[in-house]
């Protein structure tokens, strides 16, 4: 489909017209056509209304013939990505239940896969990483067991879960996803690729990989903005460019693009995009950036967008008072922890040290924050699947992260540990 390539191909408009005018059009391929209509306008970041009222048109038997049905299966995903950049996440959730109750009965593996896929990125929104890991794995092992390479369902289901493991903690598995399935190199100009370029450049930057990260980010906006798709609620590829852009030493360019994204945002008005766009601003800005994380904050208050609220958290806490701190920075805390945000969670664990007088956890020492936070819970006498739970990570890489830990300090075991980290435990003395 035209629509898939650009927004803004000529051929466009007389086409929705041509259609739009058939007197005869079916259920079927009018169902199609008005997710289309509201696909492009959320690309376009125009009328995010058109997806509630989009939400209420659904029947059942659009979920019914998504399973088996290919232009039932293109509505219900257009519908679905629809809700998804219009933070409708829990009328979008609510739609791959019923087909996940649809497909139980049914031998459709594809169909089946690309629900896991549609919930694995609509869990990374709400923050709920162990849910979104569990999606983008069994999607990635059907894909896998079909040898469907890098079709357009494959790369949904696969930059999810990259993404999730960069929020865990873990970038350098996703990086290795990308690269077992050829994915880390340049990629075709088309349309899924995109999203291919825009989160591997996200784990690429968790890596501390900034100029990797900052050309798949630039690369990834220019080719939206040559299909016309201009709205960050999908893809926020200007504030991420800005985070590069600041670890790299260039804020005068960082601020330029933080202030192009919240003008975008505010035109489209939902809470996901505005916050996380006011949040870099504001970091941008330096001195003068206070007004815009408060701004950011409260925008996200009430929205679904739990770790974009937490990371706002935290940059509006260097702002404030030091009597003020704590409370905004155990909330970051909080927030993180619920989430499975190893290293945000960290963070804010050291920051709130800070504002209270202590010594953050990381000082000399090679650990990394989530080593560092395991280790921690370990001298704590807690078991590898209890901090597997608490973490929302796999005993796997409980197991993983210990044994890096022994590694770096030259221990052999749990029994050493206490020993080899004087002064990080929590309530220690500095």
């Amino acid at each position: 489909m035209i629509l898939e390539e650009s927004c803004v191909d000529a051929d466009l408009p007389p086409r929705f017209a041509r259609l739009c005018a058939e007197p005869a059009m079916s259920a079927k391929n009018e169902r199609l056509l008005t997710a289309l209509l509201a696909f492009r306008d959320c690309l376009r970041g125009e009328d995010p209304e058109r997806s509630a009222s989009l939400a209420k048109a659904v029947s059942p038997s659009l979920v019914e013939g998504a399973v088996g049905d290919i232009i039932d299966r293109a509505s219900f995903t257009h519908i679905v990505i629809t809700l998804m950049i219009a933070d409708e996440l829990e009328t979008a959730l609510k739609l791959c239940d019923d087909a996940f109750a649809v497909t139980a009965s049914r031998d459709v593996p594809v169909a089946l896969a690309q629900v896991h896929s549609l919930r694995a990125h609509l869990y990374l929104r709400l923050g709920r990483l162990a849910e979104a890991e569990a999606d983008g794995r069994m999607a990635m092992e059907i894909f896998d067991q079909l040898k469907l390479g890098r079709q357009r369902v494959v790369t949904l289901a696969l930059t999810a879960l990259c993404s999730t493991w960069a929020e865990m903690g873990d970038p350098a598995r996703g990086l290795e996803l990308f690269t077992s399935h050829r994915l880390d190199g340049p990629v075709p100009d088309t349309r899924r690729f995109d999203r291919v370029l825009y989160h591997r450049g996200l784990v690429r930057s968790r890596l501390g990989d900034h100029g990797g990260a900052l050309l798949d980010l630039l690369e990834c906006g220019k080719r939206l903005i040559k299909r016309g798709v201009v709205n960050p609620g999908g893809t926020a590829w200007r504030s991420h460019v800005a985070e590069e852009y600041l670890a790299l030493g260039r804020p005068t360019d960082a601020l330029r693009l933080a202030e192009e994204e919240v003008a975008l945002a505010r035109r489209w008005g939902r809470p996901r995009a505005l916050g996380n766009a006011l949040r870099v601003a504001g970091i941008a800005a330096q001195e003068q950036g206070a007004e815009l994380l408060a701004e950011s904050v409260n925008v996200l208050t009430d929205s679904p967008a739990r770790l974009q609220l937490a990371r706002s958290l935290l940059a509006w806490g260097a702002f404030l008072p030091p009597a003020d701190r704590r409370p905004v920075y155990r909330r970051a805390h909080d927030l993180a922890k619920a989430c499975g945000a190893i290293p945000l969670m960290t963070t804010a664990a050291n920051e709130l040290r800070a504002a209270g007088g202590r010594r953050s956890r990381q000082d000399s020492c090679s650990l990394t924050d989530q080593e560092m936070c395991v280790a921690t819970m370990a001298v704590r006498g807690q078991t590898n699947r209890e901090i597997a739970t608490e973490l929302y990570v796999t005993q796997r890489a409980v197991e993983q992260h210990l044994t890096k830990v022994y590694r770096k300090l030259g221990i052999t075991g749990r029994a050493q540990l206490a020993c080899a980290l004087p002064g990080h435990l929590p309530g220690g003395e500095p």
